[in-house]
């Protein structure tokens, strides 16, 4: 409700120029079927009273205020949605309240005071602009009659028998600024003199110029007005004369929520005065404050009555400020309508709606499965060009927008759909915005035209987007709580209606997991690469609980090079009871115990036979079961020096036998997984702005392993240079998998035959670095000139001994796996068919898990000695060849953190990274940690409140039942601070070198220890610094080289690349004093600095 002194201003009707939703006053509306509409306004006002009779000019004003009220009931009909046609109505009843001892000419009056009618014709032109024009008429039913009880009322309201017409004009700039005109004039009647009363009133003929101006936000909008009101008078027996009255309005409109609407409003009148400087009765000074507020939606239903129906959306569109559009068509989809003229309809799934209205863009989307209502945003149409949008990430996979914002204008939030099209927008360039889960927020100009090819929006996942999809019996489950962690952070989070979790992860492994009441719950483990490209996918598929009885089955599934499978399908019997991630595991948590067999099924993998399942009552069924590639299976992937896939990439595979091998252009991702014949075959790969690089590569015509072949090209920089280099060990065997490193840059690993080669490196001298997991780093240097074709021949030491297992059963191979555990983590690799695998392993104790169908598994330990060949045989026992392989099942550990100086045990956190995922325990003065590891190396971390960080690497054996650790805490020499990770001890190294000295490592494990319990610590870098001695390029060199040890350092130690970033400054930043021993060796130093800085979780 609005008190307000100028009612007629803005009553519903042609004479408000089409603004339908006046800045004071109640109006509340509802449509009925088809496009009518109707609805009612109520408003309060105070009227400044003339004194005299209006028949003359001789009156004057007085100061008593008169309280009138006006009510009313409108309508309008259109009566066919394509016509720009609409017949309206209006019946006004007013009332007035005169104080009599004030104005005894004046008597308190009521009644019936006007009615009116009027067609209107409405249209939208080209960009943004709209207009209406209204011709209307109106009557006075008690002027008419001669009726006594409202012949001064009509007066003072304006009431009156008249017939007028109105133009309205609208403009929107990108519905970001809204301008709008419109122009009202009207004509009294003189009704027959005959009837009473009526030659007192003059003919009037009314003018009305309304200027505004609306600046819509998503939540609000900022509404301004001016509106000048003019009138001619002509008395019966008196001179006519004009007069007229100014007022300024300004007001905020706003949503509260999703039910209500709010309106404020301020107003001030302008009075003018005629030449005998008398006011007249149009020209009365007025003030306004208004309040309007009105409920606008239902979201939980229609009406109590009739409440949403399952499966059905209410489509309730708005514009830019969230202003309800009323008149809304749905083509194509069956619909009623609810109260406030939205469309209620019963869509089809991930099934594109079409939604429009007058006078604005039709829009094609996919509504959101998880709310009732659905208030797409439609902008003012512009024109007729059309715009398709599809979105899609780089590896060419549908990405599902969230948000989507075209030319400004938040058009579609909520959509769920990978497809957007716009009818109606103007042509030439738009720009779009997209926002979405699991892709970075992507801008982009598209072009909209006449033709229909759609447009595609190519958005770029973060490093560790992941996507958990949940479901059971093959429907999504919503609100399905999701928890990720990686023994250091902890993740959580819930699925939309669609059943989608998004996690991002940083780089490692992690174990995600889901738990639904009454579906069951499973784990998996998802190993995080730091390629900007890759999307994790994590299916779930839940198993409901039965009341039989039942345990946990753990499996992990890998090829032959000991790799973890992706998408590798579990299957029971003829069930798929689930589905692994990169990492290869699944967990299944109260399985009912059955006597089906287990198999693998996959894309591109050899199905796995048929074998039954060892269940184990009282603990966890753990299976380990390797699988075959399918034979051909080869993987090409080229990547810049950033980790980047390179736009325009070709490859050329061509068999060394023939001809052959077109090119083959790379999608986005720069990645390219293809099957090919058994033979040697060599890769060309081809650049714009780079590089040539010629690959061997053989593909075997057995199945078992995929060929990888990972390539990383350099910009062109020498005319005609080409260097190969042909790798090989002491033996003159060729040397797999090594990776080669020029001037500090990771290019790639060469192909099997231990050859490689790179075209237009520059000229100039560069420095090479081979290095391979068991041979020594090679280092030199190789000098290039212009058109010259350089061969190099690289010898690789092997750096350790040879162990060749063996497991045989009375004569025969026992095509089992094996895994090695000692020094360092190996995966289980399995056997040949011969029973036999050899590794290259560093000197030290080794124990081997050899693991078989049928016959079980057994550890047995052996010693690896340097430069000698170690032969360990397993001859087991047969127990049933039908059953599957077990896995290595966890050990106690348990693990007590003491004080360095008191021998105390001090309470902390204990973390454990290794070959598996384990949540952290915590130790206390009293009890020990207590972790259950899978055998192999760990390294343990205990973060003491107040003492730093202590650790160290501990072997879990598969041989000993449990073990027990103590870990030493001693005063912290690495701090956390706001602005860096600060070193009490100064990083050393060689003189005039990059070699870190032996006496710093201890540091190293330190500060690596630190920044891995602290992962909120996204970014670091590692800057180096020098003192002056030498010349800038040399300090600028050597500070780089230091930077670049310190992170090869901490890699590996754990850390991941991505989160150290080096930096240079040389003697650029001395905090001593150059002049002076002292202040040289502190200016020879490495900071680590915080570059990036998330919450802890």
């Amino acid at each position: 409700m609005a008190w307000a002194t100028d009612v007629d201003a803005w009553s519903p009707g042609p004479a408000s120029g089409e603004l339908s939703d006046p800045l004071s006053g109640l109006t509340a509306r509802a449509p009925l079927p088809g496009t009518t509409m109707v609805g009612t306004w109520f408003q309060l006002g105070l009227q400044p009273l003339y004194g005299l009779t209006p028949s003359t000019q001789q009156g004057t004003w007085s100061p008593a205020l008169a309280q009138l009220g006006t009510a009313g009931l409108w309508g309008d009909w259109r009566p066919d949605a394509r016509l720009p046609l609409t017949f309206g109505g209006r019946a006004r009843f007013r009332s007035l309240v005169v104080p009599t001892n004030e104005v005894a000419s004046l008597d308190p009056s009521a009644g019936w005071t006007d009615g009116t009618a009027w067609v209107r014709w409405h249209s939208r032109t080209s960009g943004d602009l709209g207009w209406s024009a209204t011709i209307e008429g109106s009557v006075d039913p008690d002027t008419l009659i001669g009726s006594p009880s409202s012949g001064d009322l009509g007066w003072i309201t304006g009431s009156g028998n008249s017939i007028g017409s109105s133009v309205a004009v609208q403009q929107s700039v990108a519905d970001v600024l809204v301008t709008s005109l419109a122009l009202h004039y009207a004509y009294d009647l003189r009704a027959p003199e005959s009837l009473p009363k009526l030659d007192q009133y003059p003919a009037r003929q009314l003018a009305d110029v309304r200027a505004g101006v609306a600046f819509p936000r998503p939540r609000f909008a900022l509404l301004a007005e001016i509106h000048t009101r003019g009138a001619h008078t002509a008395p019966p027996s008196n001179p006519s004369y004009w007069s007229q009255a100014t007022e300024l309005r300004g007001g905020v409109r706003t949503r509260l929520g999703a039910r209500w609407q709010a309106t404020t409003t301020v107003g001030m009148g302008l009075p003018f005065y005629d030449r005998g400087s008398r006011v007249q009765p149009n020209g009365a000074p007025r003030a306004r404050i208004g309040l309007d507020l009105r409920r606008v939606r239902a979201p939980e239903g229609i009406t109590a009555d009739q409440p949403l129906a399952p499966g059905e959306l209410v489509v309730a569109p708005v514009d830019a400020t969230g202003t309800a559009i009323l008149r809304v068509q749905t083509p194509g989809h069956a619909h009623r309508v609810g109260p406030n003229g939205e469309h209620i309809i019963r869509p089809e799934t991930n099934v594109p709606i079409v939604v429009e209205a007058d006078g604005r863009i039709r829009l094609t989307a996919t509504p959101p499965t998880d709310v009732q209502v659905w208030r797409p945003v439609l902008p003012l149409r512009a024109g007729a060009a059309r715009l398709d949008i599809v979105l899609e990430d780089t590896a060419a996979r549908s990405v599902v927008a969230r948000a989507l914002t075209v030319g400004g204008v938040s058009v579609s939030p909520g959509t769920t759909g990978t497809t957007v099209t716009l009818e109606g927008l103007a042509e030439g360039p738009v720009p779009v915005t997209a926002g979405g889960p699991l892709f970075l927020l992507v801008n982009d100009a598209l072009t909209a035209g006449a033709d229909t090819a759609p447009d595609r929006l190519v958005v770029e996942r973060p490093a560790g987007a992941t996507r958990v999809q949940v479901t059971a019996d093959g429907q999504p489950i919503a609100n399905a709580p999701l928890a990720a962690w990686d023994g250091l952070e902890r993740q959580t989070t819930t699925t939309d209606a669609e059943g989608f979790g998004f996690f991002v992860l940083p780089v490692g492994l992690w174990k995600i997991r889901v738990d639904v009441e009454g579906k069951g719950s499973q784990e998996q483990s998802v190993d995080v690469t730091a390629d900007p490209h890759h999307l994790q996918e994590v299916p779930f598929r839940l198993l409901p609980r039965t009341d039989v009885q039942s345990t946990n089955l753990d499996v992990m599934v890998f090829d032959p090079s000991g790799a973890r499978v992706d998408r590798a399908t579990v299957v029971l019997g003829d069930e798929a009871i689930g589905e692994t991630a990169s990492g290869g595991h699944l967990r299944i948590e109260q399985l009912p115990v059955t006597e089906e067999p287990i198999s693998i099924r996959g894309n591109l993998l050899e199905s796995t036979p048929e074998l039954r399942v060892p269940w184990s009552i009282d603990d966890d069924t753990r299976l380990g079961i390797p699988v075959n590639w399918q034979p051909g299976v080869a993987r090409i992937r080229v990547r810049d020096s950033e980790n980047q896939a390179i736009p325009d990439t070709q490859v050329r595979i061509i068999p060394t036998s023939g001809a052959g091998g077109d090119p083959i252009l790379l999608g986005r991702s720069g990645a390219l997984e293809t099957v090919l014949e058994p033979g040697a075959y060599e890769v060309l790969v081809m650049a714009p702005d780079y590089g040539l690089q010629l690959y061997d590569l053989v593909v075997p015509a057995e199945p078992g392993q995929r060929v990888l072949l990972d390539i990383q090209l350099q910009p062109a920089g020498g005319v005609g240079t080409q260097l190969t280099l042909r790798i090989v060990d002491e033996n003159n065997r060729p040397v797999e998998r090594a990776h080669i490193m020029v001037d500090g840059e990771l290019l790639a690993a060469p192909a099997h035959k231990g050859q490689w080669s790179i075209e237009a490196l520059p000229t100039g001298v560069h420095a090479v670095e081979v290095v391979s997991e068991i041979h020594q780093t090679w280092t030199g240097t190789v000098t290039l000139e212009t058109e010259q074709h350089l061969e190099e021949t690289v010898v690789m030491d092997t750096l350790s001994g040879i162990l060749d297992t063996v497991a045989v059963y009375e004569g025969v191979p026992v095509p089992g796996t094996v895994r090695m555990v000692g020094p360092e983590n190996r995966p289980p690799i399995p056997l040949g068919a011969d029973g036999k695998h050899r590794f290259h392993l560093s000197k030290g104790a080794w124990e081997a898990v050899f693991a078989a169908p049928g016959f079980g598994i057994d550890a047995l330990d052996t010693t690896v000695f340097e430069d000698e060949q170690v032969e360990l045989v397993w001859s087991p026992d047969l127990l049933e060849p039908s059953y599957a392989t077990i896995a290595l099942p966890p050990r106690p550990v348990t693990v007590r953190v003491l004080d360095r100086a008191t021998g105390e045990a001090l309470p902390a956190t204990i973390r454990a990274l290794g070959s598996d995922v384990v949540a952290p325990e915590q130790a206390t003065a009293d009890t020990p940690a207590a972790l259950k590891l899978v055998p192999g190396t760990w390294e343990l971390l205990a973060e003491v409140d107040g003492r730093g960080v202590t650790g160290g690497r501990f072997l879990v054996s598969a041989l000993k039942p449990t073990t027990a650790i103590d870990l030493i805490v001693r005063a912290p020499r690495v701090t956390v601070s706001s602005a860096e990770v600060r070193l009490d001890e100064r990083i050393l190294f060689a003189v005039g070198e990059s070699t870190i000295e032996p006496v710093s490592m201890s540091l190293l494990d330190e500060l690596a220890r630190t920044l891995l319990v602290h992962p909120e610590l996204r970014r670091v870098a590692v800057e180096g610094h020098t003192d002056d001695s030498g010349s800038d390029d040399r300090n600028l060199r050597l500070s780089r080289q230091r930077a670049d040890a310190v992170k090869r350092a901490l890699v590996s130690r754990g850390v991941a690349p991505g989160r150290l970033v080096v930096e240079a400054y040389g003697a650029s930043r001395p905090v001593g004093d150059n002049m002076t021993e002292a202040g040289r060796e502190l200016n020879r130093r490495v900071v680590v600095r915080i570059v990036e800085r998330t919450d802890p979780r």
